[in-house]
């Protein structure tokens, strides 16, 4: 099989993509170069071969920002512990802000300062409709609400303990009379 070769000898893949094309989609309307090789069905790594080759600048992954990243879900996302975050302007920057937090603002219609914590009533995080909100003034506050709660439990806790200790002992005994 013969190969074609550049200049400098070096084999040119069997796809030629016209350079003026390639900068308009990767530079002018910000491609990324999936979404180059999808429209043309080639290989991505063709793609940055071109981009090497025609010396376009390649971005580094994940440098274009917002719906033109190619990992954008849509500006919104489910943290590990569960709260929904949702990409916004804050003071003139985009950030990630608990959509809770801005329900309530929304709501009350002031920010929140940093001490105030919204509580979800039926406690899922992902439920942020108003009526399921509380704001409560500082996390002191918060735990104060819950406190009574916790004694509770742990009084329960402490009683189950309790009970498993007799049951215990009773077991013992009854093996020892055996």
């Amino acid at each position: 099989m013969i190969f074609k070769r550049d200049a400098k000898g070096r084999i040119l893949p069997k796809y030629n993509i016209p350079k003026k094309w390639l900068y308009e989609q990767y530079i002018v309307k910000e491609k990324n170069s999936t979404e180059i090789g999808k429209v043309l069905e080639i290989p991505i790594g063709t793609i940055l071969y071109w981009l090497k080759r025609y010396d376009i600048p390649i971005r580094p992954r994940g440098s274009l920002l917002g719906e033109k990243n190619q990992n954008w879900k849509g500006g919104r996302v489910i943290r590990s512990h569960g709260y929904i975050y949702v990409r916004t302007s804050v003071n003139g920057k985009q950030r990630y802000v608990a959509e809770h937090r801005l329900v309530m603002e929304k709501v009350l219609g002031r920010p929140l300062t940093k001490k105030e914590v919204v509580h979800h009533i039926n406690k899922d995080r992902k439920d942020n409709r108003p009526e399921n909100l509380i704001l409560f003034s500082s996390n002191s506050e918060h735990t104060r609400m819950y406190l009574p709660t916790l004694a509770k439990l742990l009084s329960a806790i402490k009683h189950l303990k309790e009970l498993k200790d007799t049951k215990v002992n009773e077991i013992l005994k009854e093996h020892d009379a055996l």
